[in-house]
This record gives structure tokens, sequence and C-alpha cells, in this order.
């Protein structure tokens, strides 16, 4: 699977975002391995934007993505000598 992650920014010359390759899967929020990404999930500002009560965090899915390949792109790296898109793969 794919995902891109952008960061909504001025113009061409000042994009920045990363895309995701690799295997997804989806864990309820009861499953014994799906504690430490709940804890990395940032729950209680959504539940604030939203209005919800904090006293009930969400019993929604996780869907966890374990990369093989992530393409980033930041265009402000060019001004340090560095290519603006920057690719990482699993060795």
């Amino acid at each position: 699977m794919s995902a891109g992650i952008v960061a909504p920014l001025v113009g061409q010359a000042s994009s920045r975002g990363a895309q995701l390759f690799g295997t997804a899967r989806t864990l309820e929020r009861s499953d014994a391995e799906a504690g430490p990404y709940w804890e990395a999930f940032r729950w209680q500002s959504e539940h604030v934007e939203r209005g919800r009560s904090l006293g009930e965090p969400p019993t929604d899915p996780l869907t966890v993505i374990t990369p093989n390949r992530i393409l980033y792109t930041e265009h402000w790296l060019h001004r340090a000598g560095y290519r603006p898109r920057q690719t990482w793969t699993r060795g």
C-alpha cells in the first residue's frame, strides 16, 4: 500500500511531505500489540477538536504501516546542498 503525508505550505518551492510504501495492517484497540501504537497516537488533540471527552479513549481500530520505502520531499534541502527528494529503503 502507499500513504502520503503532506505539510501544506505556499508554492511548489516550499512543498514538504513523505510517501510511505509498504504493508498495512489494522489493529483493534483490544489487540495485545496495539498498546504502543496508541501511546504514539495523539488522540487527545483530535478529541478536543471534535468536542469529545478526554475521559473516553477512542475504540476505533488503528492502521499500522510497515514501510519498505519512504520518499521524503523537502524543497528547502537544496539550499543546504542536498537533493529535495530523499529515499529510504529497508535494508
